[in-house]
């Protein structure tokens, strides 16, 4: 009889230590998910900013005028690859965005490719001297 006890005791321990693994590595993995790593914000009319988590997800969206919250009633950009989500959401305010095109902080680290000295955003089209100064 007290084997049987302590056999039963023991897997309820075996269980009890799986299920609290399992719980922390699904609380874990929600957090690392769940967490923006970068934000793109938009400053055209509608002013929003997207989170994107390291999958390259958007996982949150905050506008900040009225148009914008308009536009998120109507568009569900939340949890789709942020190129998806760009697209739809330039495509729905009228904005080409194959005109646009954007570098990276490594590549753009102390780049004036704008007149007013900082956007990290080419138009379309432009070249580069080595110089770091844009040709049209």
């Amino acid at each position: 009889m007290k084997r049987i006890t302590a056999a039963i005791t023991a897997a309820a321990a075996v269980a009890a230590a799986a299920c609290l693994v399992l719980i922390a590595l699904a609380s874990g993995g929600s957090y690392v998910f769940f967490t923006p790593t970068a934000y793109i914000s938009i400053d055209i009319n509608p002013s929003l900013e997207l989170g994107i988590n390291r999958f390259d997800r958007i996982v949150s969206v905050e506008g900040y005028n009225a148009e914008a919250e308009e536009l998120l009633d109507e568009l569900d950009i939340r949890f789709l690859p942020y190129q998806e989500g760009l697209q739809e959401l330039l495509e729905s305010c009228g904005v080409d965005a194959e005109g646009i095109q954007s570098g990276t902080e490594e590549e753009d680290a102390g780049d004036d490719t704008e007149e007013d000295g900082g956007s990290r955003y080419r138009h379309h089209g432009e070249k580069e001297e080595e110089s770091g100064h844009r040709h049209e």
